[in-house]
């Protein structure tokens, strides 16, 4: 599929931002966390905030990863379970700079929704192809073509409508458009017959 909707800046800086996020994450956890000694009754509490955070980062990464290729269930993962993973961090009694943190995170993540879900956004992961654009011009401007050829036939300019009944059927074929015209253009010719 051809995509015609270019990527927006803004989801290309909410993705990147997100990669940026979730792989100093785990950097986070590679250099700082891991290697920590820590006494025995401790290694429960740490495994738990590894593992949890090793998701997070991976979650940040195919989620930036997957909106940066468009993909809507991508934007619709991040926006949906981001909440959850903010509000689980503020149910966990977290305190001080940490709380703080989850705070900017919140705005953080307003900022990114306002950011996913603009006009421009909502175009491009609808993922419009070329065949839809194309589609979309022939019905408009067979649409135009139509009802100029009907104000013709109206003003009683039969000859000029159904001239352009009949370009529509030669621009257009095997649309419904021109097997409109197609209609139209023997209804004209009949009722001119007649009137002989």
């Amino acid at each position: 599929m051809n995509e015609v909707v270019k990527r927006p800046k803004s989801v290309t800086v909410v993705s990147w931002l997100l990669i940026i996020r979730g792989g100093l994450t785990l950097i986070y956890l590679l250099v700082w966390v891991a290697p920590v000694s820590v006494s025995e009754r401790h290694i429960p509490v740490l495994l738990v905030v590894l593992v949890a955070s090793l998701i997070n980062s991976v979650f940040w990464l195919v989620t930036a990863i997957g909106m940066l290729k468009g993909h809507n269930w991508a934007k619709i993962l991040y926006l949906a379970v981001t909440p959850i993973i903010l509000v689980s961090s503020f149910l966990s009694g977290i305190e001080g700079p940490l709380r703080m943190s989850a705070i900017l995170w919140v705005i953080f993540y307003l900022i990114l929704f306002f950011a996913l879900t603009t006009s421009e956004a909502t175009a491009y992961f609808k993922k419009k192809t070329l065949a839809d654009v194309t589609r979309e011009a022939v019905d408009k401007a067979a649409y135009s073509l139509l009802s100029k050829a009907l104000r013709l036939q109206v003003t009683g300019e039969i000859d000029a409508a159904l001239s352009l009944y009949q370009e529509v059927v030669n621009k257009f074929p095997g649309t419904s458009e021109a097997q409109d015209a197609e209609i139209s253009i023997r209804t004209l010719k009949e009722n001119l017959g007649s009137r002989k």
